[in-house]
Parts: structure tokens; C-alpha cells; sequence
């Protein structure tokens, strides 16, 4: 975690579907700070859809590109950040989450995961799929590379398949508040 003198950011982590942009978007408004999405910002500078890029480019070149993308966000200050689900794969990412801010894990369980997607009419452009398995395979496996990884710098760590967005929100901002004192 920075020091306290530092203008930290809030940075949110976890897998897919997690909530992160949803939670973050009510966060930011709540603490008066600016939300940035990461995998907007990534379809802003590339001008095209993550599914898109990956088709094109494969999902090596796009984890270079998310974090080139990533280094340029944890430079800002005072920002609420809702991360890409497998920002966490590259070691020198997680080194800049832990550098610039609080990472609060958005924990959830596969079948949440799985329901979520089925649910949402944006996955197919935003979430490609990961590898050839079915998408329930996917999720288990995917989940387990990332836990480690999520739990490696997560300074608060909250299950989110039961909780609203605000019950997550209260969460994070109760955590922070206490941190700040």
C-alpha cells in the first residue's frame, strides 16, 4: 500500500462479472472522485471492442496493451479504478496496483460468474472468451490461475454474490474511512 501521504487511488479487482465497473461507477459518484474503467479506456485508445482486438491481435497482445494501459492509470491520483479480470496475470501489474492504491478483490463464485454472463447482451464484445472450453469450464479454471493472484494484493477482500452494489459501496467506503483515520 503507498504511504499516507500519497493521493491513493481505489483500485477494484477480480474476475469477470465481479461487479467492478458497476460498483466503481457508484463509488466514484459517493467520494467525488473520477471512475475510469480500464477496458473502456482500452476500446477508446485501440477503437475497437477487447473482443475484437483479441480476434485480431490474440490475448498476448492485449495483456501488453492493458499494461502499458494500467502504467498510465496508476500514475493518476485519486482516481477509483475498475481493473480488467486478468490485469492480475503479469507480476509488474500487480507490483503497480499495490504501488498506487487500497485493491479491493470483488470476490464471486463461478455459478454467479456464469449466470452474469448468460445475463449480460454486452459479454460477447467486452468478454471474449479466455481459452476453447466451455464457458463453465472456463470460469472454474480461470478463477483458479487468478485467485492467488487476486488474493496476492487484494487489502480488502469482499464476497459479492450476495451484496448490492451499495452494500459493496458501504464496504469499501467503511474500509477506507477506517484506513484514512
Amino acid at each position: 500500500m503507498p504511504d499516507s501521504e500519497t493521493k491513493i487511488n481505489i483500485n477494484l479487482i477480480g474476475y469477470r462479472c465481479s461487479g467492478k465497473s458497476s460498483v466503481g461507477r457508484q463509488l466514484a459518484e459517493v467520494m467525488a472522485r473520477p471512475f475510469v474503467d480500464a477496458d473502456l479506456i482500452f476500446v477508446e485508445q485501440e477503437g475497437r471492442s477487447v473482443t475484437e482486438f483479441v480476434a485480431a491481435s490474440g490475448w498476448p497482445e492485449f495483456r501488453q496493451v492493458e499494461s502499458r494501459i494500467l502504467g498510465e492509470l496508476c500514475r493518476k491520483e485519486e482516481i477509483v479504478l475498475a481493473t480488467g479480470g486478468g490485469v492480475v496475470l503479469k507480476s509488474e501489474n500487480r507490483f503497480l496496483l499495490k504501488e498506487s492504491g487500497l485493491n479491493f478483490w470483488l470476490q464471486i463464485e463461478p455459478e454467479t460468474v456464469f449466470t452474469r454472463l448468460a445475463a449480460d447482451s454486452q459479454s460477447a464484445s467486452q468478454r471474449p472468451p479466455l481459452s476453447s472450453l466451455s464457458p463453465a469450464d472456463e470460469i472454474s479454471v480461470g478463477l483458479k490461475e487468478r485467485e492467488p493472484f487476486y488474493r496476492e494484493i487484494a487489502d480488502y477482500i469482499i464476497p459479492v454474490d450476495q451484496l448490492s452494489i451499495a452494500e459493496i459501496v458501504t464496504r469499501i467506503l467503511r474500509y477506507y474511512q477506517e484506513r484514512r483515520v
